[in-house]
């Protein structure tokens, strides 16, 4: 960065370098299609100096620090796509909390982001950078399939990877002026009715929709603030999803795996933290005949730096240091597609029933 001098601390490390390298090259040895990610791509506890660095330029109003935002989000999210290109891995990501400056857990729902604060205002400008990135690079959208006319209409697409099958990203972020809300509705839940009775009409076999965070519940979690869709399984979304007979929903926030399904509508939650262990991801092997095998391969920590930290712009730092052995393990499987539901469940995938 041009706010960087010989002596500045930096976000990353030979160690980290070691780990990312590790989980992307068992990605990339599995040549997918694609890659999604169901958000938190970064910290993003940007607009803070918590050192006085000055990387990310002068934090000392409102307006340099929406505009150190911006430069961190340039910085950051070029990293993590750079990390993919470089292997030839094609990626849909979609907005977490952590691509809006993060939630402030153990608040109500409706309330992480309370009105009035500049966690609240900034959250417009942690979207626009998220979309000068990933869906409007260079000043024209990356997807024909969005919610136009809609405040997602920049951070919601959808895509037709194969003609039969058809991947839906959402933004699962409602802004206005009491607050953010994890919840679809408006525009975002009337495009993606049409969107997916369309695809339906035309005998698509495979749908798949992608947000950030868990619809249903009870499901496990690891160092996560448990963010969850407003209204759960009564929720539009969920009720819209179940009447299109979408097949899968992906998720991500808890950074643990749990499977749960509702009337044949399967709902994934899956992904981690590297810094903390339990990283992961999900093979998913789509048949002609509508058939998914789906497997989730875990990555086994060896090592761990506790005391020293990682600098990040906020005092909230990850472990200094981290360590993967090389190959992941299957943990999670099962099946969906054609008659008899999600079967063939082992590992993680089995039911799962939180400890009293």
């Amino acid at each position: 960065m041009a706010g960087w001098d010989p002596g500045d601390p930096n976000s990353i490390n030979r160690s980290y370098r070691r780990a990312i390298d590790t989980v992307l090259d068992a990605v990339d040895r599995e040549d997918p299609l694609f890659v999604a990610v169901a958000g938190d791509l970064v910290e993003g506890h940007w607009g803070e100096d918590a050192d006085g660095t000055g990387i990310f330029g002068p934090v000392g109003t409102e307006e340099e620090r929406l505009a150190a935002i911006r430069r961190a989000g340039h910085l950051y999210y070029g990293q993590w796509q750079r990390r993919f290109e470089r292997r030839g891995l094609l990626t849909y990501p979609a907005v977490g909390d952590h691509e809006i400056g993060d939630d402030l857990g153990g608040r109500p729902l409706w309330d992480r982001w309370p009105a009035g604060t500049f966690r609240h205002r900034a959250v417009p400008t942690y979207k626009a950078v998220w979309a000068e990135n990933f869906t409007w690079p260079n000043g024209a959208p990356r997807f024909t399939l969005r919610p136009l006319g809609t405040q997602w209409e920049s951070t919601a697409y959808a895509v037709y990877p194969t003609p039969d099958m058809l991947l839906v990203t959402l933004d699962v972020f409602r802004y206005d002026a009491s607050g953010v809300q994890p919840t679809v509705t408006e525009g975002q839940l009337a495009w993606l009715d049409a969107l997916l009775a369309d695809a339906e009409g035309r005998g698509v076999e495979n749908v798949i929709v992608q947000g950030h965070v868990p619809v249903l519940g009870p499901v496990r979690s690891l160092h996560s603030g448990r963010l969850s869709l407003l209204d759960g399984g009564r929720s539009a979304l969920w009720r819209t999803l179940k009447a299109h007979d979408v097949d899968m929903y992906m998720c991500g926030e808890v950074h643990a795996v749990t499977a749960i399904v509702d009337d044949g509508l399967l709902q994934v939650c899956h992904g981690g933290l590297i810094a903390y262990g339990g990283i992961n991801y999900m093979l998913a092997t789509v048949y002609e005949n509508g058939r998914v095998d789906l497997e989730v391969k875990r990555f086994k920590r060896t090592s761990i730096d506790r005391e020293r930290r990682l600098w990040q712009t906020s005092l909230k730092r990850q472990n200094g240091a981290v360590r993967y052995k090389r190959r992941p393990r299957r943990v999670a499987g099962g099946r969906y597609g054609g008659a008899g539901g999600f079967r063939r469940v082992t590992g993680m995938f089995r039911p799962y029933a939180p400890p009293h």
